[in-house]
């Protein structure tokens, strides 16, 4: 059941995007209903074959297979991109992307990722943050950590 859920992942990421028809296939393989509105947190994380992946609610996608980790957080303005943030292990950095329509995924994971790069340069003092194109370094510095 999880490579199904992963494949979501592929087909909402790539870029250029793919049709939305082609999404709504392969989500409804995975079980997962594609939202109006989403976006993509990555969480830096170190492979450790003995722990396991950060534990994420049933209706977020998450693949922690590779580095950094993807969350897809459907509906993300609110308590469920909170919940993503807080799906990060203690000592780990977990970077939201702005919200975006399902055929925008590759905008938010690349917001998301630049971020996340910029915070392990030192550009942004807290563990989880969120990536916008105008307001990514006010929400950065201004999330708490734990």
């Amino acid at each position: 059941m999880q490579r199904r859920r992963n494949r979501p992942i592929d087909l909402l990421t790539a870029d250029p995007p793919v049709s939305a028809e082609a999404v709504g296939d392969l989500a409804h393989t995975a079980q997962w209903v594609v939202p109006r509105e989403l976006a993509v947190v990555v969480v830096r994380h170190a492979p450790q074959a003995e722990s396991a992946p950060p534990l994420v609610p049933p209706g977020f996608l998450a693949r922690f297979g590779t580095r950094p980790g993807v969350i897809v957080v459907p509906g993300p303005e609110g308590p469920a991109r909170t919940r993503a943030l807080a799906a990060a292990p203690r000592g780990l950095r977990a970077v939201a992307g702005p919200t975006v329509a399902p055929g925008a995924a590759a905008r938010s994971l690349r917001w998301a990722s630049s971020a996340l790069e910029l915070s392990r340069r030192g550009s942004c003092r807290t563990r989880n943050c969120c990536a916008a194109p105008t307001t990514w370094r006010r929400c950065c510095c201004s999330t708490t950590t734990r």
